[in-house]
């Protein structure tokens, strides 16, 4: 199945005085000041981004007072993590983080994780050891084509 996003400009009116914040240890991911969680993920294709969707239980429902939400952290790992960490981690940032907060307009122009490499997946690929390729450097002889 494939899954289908929730462009921010489909709810929300991009040119409102809504702010966005950084959370800290999340990358590409920010909460606005009304608690909506956008992701940057796709910001070519939804240059506003996308809305995030409360993480639902079996049954299809959510916490409604503190509902959590799958992200990828920093190192690209999925978390699940729910709404009142997440204001938490906004509100204690122990840094500013330049050209935050910012209005919903405000667009990304690069992808949110450039240098993270992916873990490998195979545990036995994990013990390979590398070694560097060695050459053996043949002199052409000038007198002998």
């Amino acid at each position: 199945m494939k899954h289908v996003y929730t462009p921010v400009e489909y709810v929300l009116n991009p040119y409102d005085n809504r702010l966005w914040y950084y959370i800290p240890g999340f990358n590409g991911y920010e909460l606005s000041n009304d608690y909506y969680i956008r992701s940057m993920k796709h910001y070519r294709k939804y240059p506003f981004g996308i809305l995030l969707e409360p993480v639902k239980k079996a049954d299809g429902s959510y916490d409604k007072k503190d509902p959590s939400f799958s992200l990828s952290n920093d190192n690209n790992e999925r978390v699940v993590i729910k709404l009142s960490e997440i204001v938490d981690r906004v509100n204690h940032m122990d840094r500013a983080i330049s050209g935050y907060p910012r209005r919903t307009y405000v667009t990304d122009m690069q992808s949110r994780n450039k240098f993270v490499m992916k873990k490998r997946k195979h545990p036995l690929l994990d013990d390979i050891t590398t070694y560097p390729a060695v050459f053996t450097i043949i002199q052409d002889d000038p007198y002998n084509n």
